[in-house]
C-alpha cells in the first residue's frame, strides 16, 4: 500500500506540473512501450554442472515515459520513469494476478542548461552516458549520476568532460556479517568515481573521430560490498576485477586489495570514415588498466574492432571483426582480459547485446551472460542489414564466428597455491568461457515490420553453437571455479546448441 501511495503521489506531481506549468514553460511528454515473447532452447548450452532444467518460454514488458520541462532554448529539465523490465506473472514485480505493479523506477532526472553568453552546455543529474564504439561501447554505456560539460570549439571540434559517481555507499551504519563489523563509520574508500575527457572531431561528409581518456578510482569498500552481495553491482566487479563466484565474502574481498582505492583508466579512439559513402569504414582501439599495489590483483588488456560496410538501395553489406585480449594462464601476474566498466557489446543479437527485444540473458547476451563485454574472444561477423524488397519490411542476416583468446592454462586449479586470489585472477564463472582451443558459430535472422509510423513489430531467430576442446576441460588438474565439481559426472566440454525464436512490439509516442 505504501508503494502504491508513493506512485500515486509521483503521478499527481507530474500531472500537476503539466497542468500548472508557467505560461513560458513548455512540457513535452514522450516515451516507449516494449513487449516481447519468445522461446529459448539450451540457452545455458547444456548446464551439466548444476543439472538445472530450463524454462524456455519468456514474456516481458517495459514502459519508459519522459517529461521535458523546457523554459527556453537554454534551460530544460528531464524526468524519465521506467516500469519493468518485467516478466508476465512475476510476483516480485506484481505483474501477477491482480497487478498492482511496484516496480516504477527513476531512470533519468537531470537539469541541462547553457552557461550565459557562452556555448558551454552543462548537464547534471541522473542521465545516460556513453563512450562511442563500432558495435556499442566496450567501456561504458549506461545511466549514471554525473556532471557533463560539452563545449563546441568550432564546427569541427567539441570537448566533452564529465565526472560520474556510479557508487557512494556513504553509510554510517554498522554492517555486520558473521558477527564481524565490516564498516562502522563513513570513509573515503566507499565511492567509485569516474572522470572522462572526449574530443569528438567531425569533418562533415568525410570522417568522425573521437579520442577519449577515462580515469576512475574504485574504493576497496565498494569492491568488498559488491563481492559480498551487499550492493547490486557484480557487473562492475566482473568487468573490472575478474571476480570469481564469491558469496558472502566481504572481508576476503575487502582485505585482499593492498590499495585503499584501485585506479582504473582507459585510453581509446573511435573512428568512422564516411568520405567514400556509400562505403564506410569504422574501427575502435582501446587500452584499459586496473591497478593495485599487488600485481596479482591487477588487470590490463587491449580491445580492437573494425567494420567495413557498403550501402545499396535494398540492403547494406558489412564485414567486421574484433579482438579482446585474454588470460595468459599465470595468476601471479594478474589478469590480461580487457577490463570494462559497464559495456554494451552488440556485434550479434543472440550471443551478444545487439537484440532489439527485451530480456538480457534470455533473448540476447548468451555469451556475456548480461555482463556486456567480449570475455576474452576474437570474432568475425558478416552482416546483411536492412534487406528490403517490400515497403516497411526489413530483414537482417548475420553469420558470426568467434574463438577464445584465453590460454587453456587459465583453467588450471591454482587455488592451493594462491588461495582466494585465483577467484580474482580467473573468476570468469559469470560468462561463457572460451579458451583459444574453443570456438563458436552464431546465426541471426531478424525482421522488422513498421505497422504504423509509431508502431513496429519484430521477429528474431537465432542459434549459437559452441565447440570446446575436450582436453583442457577434462584434465583433472583444471577446474571450473567450483570446489564441489563432480569430475565423474560433469561434461563441461560438451555443449548443446542454443536456439531462439522471439517476437516483439515497440510503440513510440
Amino acid at each position: 500500500m505504501k508503494k502504491l501511495l508513493i506512485l500515486a503521489l509521483v503521478a499527481s506531481f507530474v500531472l500537476g506540473a503539466a497542468i500548472t506549468a508557467k505560461a513560458d514553460t513548455e512540457v513535452k511528454i514522450s516515451g516507449r512501450m516494449d513487449f516481447a515473447i519468445g522461446w529459448m532452447d539450451n540457452y545455458d548450452f547444456g548446464d551439466r554442472l548444476n543439472d538445472v532444467s530450463e524454462d524456455g518460454f519468456v514474456t516481458r514488458e517495459r514502459v519508459r515515459t519522459q517529461f521535458e520541462f523546457i523554459a527556453n532554448e537554454n534551460v530544460r529539465g528531464v524526468l524519465q520513469f521506467e516500469i519493468g523490465e518485467s516478466a508476465f506473472g512475476n510476483p516480485n514485480a506484481r505483474f501477477d494476478l491482480s497487478g498492482d505493479g511496484v516496480n516504477v523506477e527513476t531512470k533519468h532526472a537531470y537539469l541541462q542548461f547553457n552557461i550565459p553568453n557562452t556555448d558551454l552546455l552543462v548537464s547534471i543529474g541522473l542521465q545516460a552516458l556513453t563512450v562511442p564504439g563500432v558495435w556499442g561501447s566496450q567501456v561504458f554505456d549506461d545511466d549514471v549520476a554525473a556532471l557533463v560539460m560539452s563545449y563546441p570549439i568550432n564546427d569541427m571540434f567539441t570537448v566533452v568532460a564529465f565526472w560520474a559517481r556510479p557508487y557512494d555507499l556513504n553509510s554510517d551504519t554498522d554492517n555486520t556479517q558473521n558477527g564481524t563489523s565490516l564498516r562502522t563509520v563513513q570513509n573515503e574508500w566507499d565511492e567509485y568515481d569516474l572522470f572522462g575527457l572526449l574530443v569528438p572531431i567531425t569533418v562533415k561528409g568525410v570522417l568522425n573521430v573521437t579520442p577519449y581518456f577515462l580515469y576512475g578510482t574504485l574504493g576497496c569498500d565498494v569492491v568488498g560490498s559488491v563481492a559480498g552481495g551487499t550492493i547490486s553491482g557484480r557487473n562492475e566487479a566482473q568487468g573490472l576485477l575478474s571476480l570469481g563466484p564469491l558469496t558472502n565474502q566481504f572481508n576476503a574481498a575487502r582485505d585482499l586489495f593492498d590499495s585503499e582505492n584501485l585506479e582504473t583508466w582507459w585510453a581509446g579512439m573511435n573512428f568512422k570514415l564516411t568520405y567514400f559513402d556509400p562505403f564506410t569504414f569504422a574501427f575502435d582501439v582501446i587500452y584499459g588498466d586496473v591497478w593495485d599495489n599487488d600485481e596479482i590483483l591487477q588487470r590490463e588488456g587491449w580491445f580492437f574492432a573494425a567494420e567495413a560496410a557498403y550501402k545499396m538501395d535494398f540492403m547494406t553489406i558489412a564485414l567486421g571483426g574484433w579482438y579482446g585480449t585474454g588470460e595468459d594462464g599465470d595468476p601471479t601476474n594478474g589478469s590480461e582480459r580487457f577490463p570494462t566498466a559497464r559495456p554494451s557489446f552488440k556485434p550479434t543479437s543472440m550471443g551478444f547485446d545487439g537484440s532489439s527485444l527485451l530480456g538480457t540473458g534470455s533473448f540476447s547476451e548468451l555469451m556475456s551472460q548480461g555482463y556486456g563485454d567480449n570475455g576474452g574472444t576474437w570474432g568475425l561477423v558478416l552482416a546483411l542489414r536492412n534487406i528490403s524488397f517490400i515497403d516497411d519490411l526489413t530483414h537482417t542476416l548475420r553469420v558470426a564466428y568467434y574463438q577464445g583468446t584465453n590460454s587453456p592454462g587459465c583453467l588450471h586449479d591454482d587455488s592451493a597455491a594462491f588461495g582466494p586470489y585465483v577467484n580474482y585472477a580467473y573468476g570468469n564463472m559469470n560468462m561463457i568461457m572460451l579458451t583459444s582451443k574453443d570456438f563458436a558459430w552464431e546465426i541471426n535472422f531478424d525482421h522488422k515490420y513498421q505497422i504504423y509510423e509509431n508502431l513496429a513489430a519484430y521477429c528474431e531467430m537465432g542459434m549459437v553453437d559452441i565447440t570446446r576442446s575436450k582436453k583442457p576441460w577434462t584434465d583433472r588438474t583444471n577446474r571450473i571455479w567450483d570446489n564441489t565439481y563432480n569430475w565423474a559426472a560433469a561434461k563441461e566440454w560438451k555443449t548443446d546448441t542454443a536456439w531462439k525464436l522471439a517476437f516483439g512490439l515497440r510503440y513510440d509516442f
